[in-house]
């Protein structure tokens, strides 16, 4: 009796291995890849408007918020074309409530059969052209208050100064290329850029979880992109995005890691 039980319990452990072996065949178990880490986001900043360099507010390596002040211009003359652009409008503002009565009062003479057709016609062209100078003057102002505020660099985006390319007292001078003058790349967030096999990249889709290692520390991923075309080193890029405390860890652009891809 107690052979017997040695035997069935046998027969039962093989035929678990068995299907556990089956199930295991069947989940395919995540793959370890070396990856290099990227900036999420890297960017050149400059000024679209000319001027003499007042302040420059931070240094490399510098950590900055979104709105911050970077760079700011010497603004006056920026300052008094906005006064002037305002003395104008107030002007043209004037001129057309005038010209709108003066146009208003030519209608009724001319109903009255006081005012003759070449008159009411010149007091309606002097009602569109003070129309015109108006919208004009508010263009100006526009524009004016526009070269205001682009005379201050402020940070696009919570990030880390990579590089700084300009000093107080150097004229900008602006074109139809920017000057570069800081370069900037998002703080607390990394891409992991690993290459996987066909197979892999088979089974990846956009948002999938991924875990990503770096110098010990995990962090959760998300598959950001995946290559469509194969990678001069052969295989496919995959790019793993994963958030960080810039506070805790300090991570590099160039640094190695590991994703665990499934």
């Amino acid at each position: 009796m107690r052979a017997r039980s040695m035997v069935e319990a046998r027969r039962v452990a093989l035929v678990t291995f068995a299907a556990l072996a089956l199930l295991w065949g069947s989940v395919p178990l995540a793959a370890e890849q070396a990856a290099t880490l990227h900036w999420a986001a890297r960017v050149e900043l400059g000024l679209p408007v000319s001027g003499t360099v007042r302040a420059v507010e931070v240094r490399e390596g510098e950590r900055v918020k979104r709105g911050q002040v970077l760079v700011r211009l010497d603004a006056r003359g920026y300052e008094a074309a906005v006064a002037r652009a305002k003395a104008r409008m107030a002007s043209q503002e004037e001129a057309l409530a005038e010209a709108e009565r003066e146009a208003e009062r030519a209608e009724e003479l001319y109903e009255r059969t006081v005012l003759s057709d070449h008159e009411l016609h010149v007091a309606k062209i002097a009602f569109a052209r003070a129309k015109a100078e108006y919208a004009a003057a508010q263009a100006e102002l526009v524009q004016s208050e526009l070269n205001l505020e682009y005379s201050v660099l402020r940070a696009p985006f919570d990030a880390v100064v990579l590089r700084r390319m300009v000093e107080p007292g150097q004229a900008i001078a602006s074109g139809l290329q920017v000057t570069p003058l800081l370069v900037l790349a998002q703080d607390g967030r990394m891409v992991a850029r690993a290459q996987a096999g066909e197979e892999v990249v088979g089974r990846l889709t956009r948002g999938a979880q991924v875990p990503v290692r770096v110098a010990g520390q995990r962090f959760d991923g998300q598959v950001r992109h995946v290559g469509l075309e194969p990678a001069e080193a052969g295989g496919y890029a995959v790019d793993v995005e994963f958030d960080y405390d810039p506070n805790r860890v300090t991570l590099r652009a160039g640094q190695s890691g590991q994703v665990d891809l499934p």
